[in-house]
């Protein structure tokens, strides 16, 4: 098979939605429905000369709940996990240079899937004497797409006409290390969040996790991510026992959460908040 047919073959083989792109665009009318549904075999090898153009991967549930980390730059993403730190998760999973200078990481979310959340984290810029924030980490969740190897794109231009890229012209994405496979884990927003406050960044500025929950009823696709937060904010924010926390948790889980978490995945949240204090603990990522 041709390197085009083994990439294509890979993707299928590990459950994913792909479809065929130009220039990061799809270029298929039905791919808005492949959101929701994955092509067949014999459609993506009928689409193999429009895949010559380009590949993407749909993120969320169709794909066995793939999660995209997308750094802006090599160097962040190397800052983020380590260098040793990466060389080890790049034999776990399937982490991408993205042709312009950036790094996307591959992963299934064990528990509840992220919406799409861009800008997510933000890094310092020393410029003329003072510190600016531009965003760095886009969390890609349901319905967001990355392109995929072997794609080749020439980025004068990455995604707007304000958006200088590092790297100019034609440029190919390309797979990092060995992992072939999609590593699994629970909460990736919770780890985005915790080691950008480790590493001094700066998160997008989002609702008060206390003022959200307070005021709006949390489905299901958000209440991991809401329990984990308000936990944390009344543990360190607020500054209450563990006992008070765990009871208004409690609250919060039958009144407000519809449906609402069982009492071991409450706890596992309570649990994970314990051990991130904004201003402490550890100081890399380990999956």
């Amino acid at each position: 098979m041709s390197e085009l047919q083994d990439y294509l073959k890979l993707y299928y083989n590990l459950g994913l939605s792909i479809i065929p792109e130009e220039n990061k665009q799809p270029v298929i009318d039905e791919w808005k429905s492949l959101q929701e549904k994955r092509l067949t075999w014999e459609q993506i090898k009928a689409y193999e000369v429009k895949f010559q153009k380009g590949i993407g991967i749909i993120c969320g549930t169709v794909s066995g709940n793939l999660v995209g980390i997308d750094f802006e730059h090599e160097k962040r993403y190397l800052e983020f996990f380590t260098s040793q730190g990466a060389l080890k998760l790049e034999e776990k999973t399937i982490v991408v240079n993205s042709g312009h200078g950036g790094v996307h990481v591959w992963l299934r979310e064990a528990k509840e899937m992220p919406k799409i959340v861009q800008g997510i984290a933000l890094v310092p810029v020393e410029a003329f004497g003072k510190t600016t924030y531009v965003p760095e980490i886009d969390l890609l969740g349901q319905g967001a797409k990355m392109t995929a190897p072997p794609t080749s794109i020439n980025h004068i231009l990455c995604d707007s006409k304000n958006k200088a890229c590092p790297k100019s012209g034609l440029t190919s994405y390309k797979i990092r290390g060995s992992g072939r496979k999609i590593m699994e884990v629970p909460n990736i927003i919770n780890t985005i969040v915790n080691r950008t406050e480790q590493l001094g960044w700066k998160l997008k500025d989002l609702d008060r996790p206390a003022l959200s929950i307070a005021i709006i009823p949390t489905k299901s696709g958000g209440r991991n991510k809401a329990a984990f937060d308000y936990a944390r904010f009344l543990l360190f924010d607020v500054e209450l026992s563990d006992e008070v926390v765990w009871g208004e948790m409690q609250r919060v889980n039958r009144d407000l959460f519809k449906p609402s978490l069982s009492e071991q995945e409450l706890k596992i949240c309570f649990e994970q908040a314990k051990k991130y204090h904004p201003t402490g603990g550890e100081n890399t990522v380990e999956w």
